[in-house]
């Protein structure tokens, strides 16, 4: 009696173990409890919606180590084994990219599951552009359609097309009239500032300068 007793008890223990372990499979063996992990992906996209590969990405937690990483050639970035818990997620921007406030977002990592984040970086404008800057007229359309130049800057809007264009300053800084085909145009801008200007006689031609 006191050996099956004494069987009956190691038996209880043996059973006690392998729930404190995570149990056993139909072999026997003992299996651990699933990791606390999930998946951080996203993209990195600048703010004309177009990826951004190269960007430097790292993922921050209280007690973590950090996790580090980067885009590829199409904006997108993948963590995986990311322990469960509130993370913050950050971009540094490439060379010719600057931050932005959607340069960063908190994440939050549940076991098994996947969390996307997108995240946003801004283009530089570039180097000013200095002395004297040509504008082509054509097509129906202004190219380039967005220049940054320096104050003291002369820009000058050159009819390419076959079709009659203006150069008019939506704020009345200039106006160059209406342009014949081959005909130019000339305004210094001496003035800092921003300055919109489209084609009075199509008004989807539209154009910025941007004088430093």
């Amino acid at each position: 009696m006191r050996t099956n007793t004494m069987t009956k008890l190691s038996l209880a223990l043996i059973s006690l173990t392998l729930a404190c372990s995570g149990g056993s499979d139909a072999a026997g063996t003992p299996t651990q409890p699933p990791a606390q992990v999930g998946v951080v992906q996203g993209t990195v996209r600048d703010d004309a919606a177009a990826a951004v590969s190269g960007a430097g990405l790292t993922l921050t937690a209280t007690g973590q180590t950090a996790l580090s990483g980067t885009s590829g050639s199409d904006g997108s970035f993948s963590f995986t084994q990311v322990p469960v818990g509130a993370w913050t997620l950050t971009v540094t921007p490439p060379a010719g990219y600057g931050a932005v406030a959607q340069s960063s977002a908190a994440v939050t990592v549940t076991a098994g599951q996947t969390a996307s984040v997108s995240l946003a970086v801004k283009k530089d404008a570039g180097t000013p552009q200095s002395g004297n800057v040509n504008v082509s007229v054509a097509d129906f359309s202004f190219t380039p359609s967005s220049l940054t130049i320096t104050s003291g800057s002369t820009v000058t809007w050159k009819n390419d097309g076959n079709v009659t264009h203006t150069a008019t300053a939506d704020g009345a800084e200039f106006d160059s009239g209406n342009l014949a085909s081959g005909a130019s145009f000339s305004h210094t801008f001496s003035t800092k500032g921003t300055f919109t200007y489209h084609c009075a006689i199509h008004a989807s031609m539209t154009g910025t300068i941007t004088v430093q």
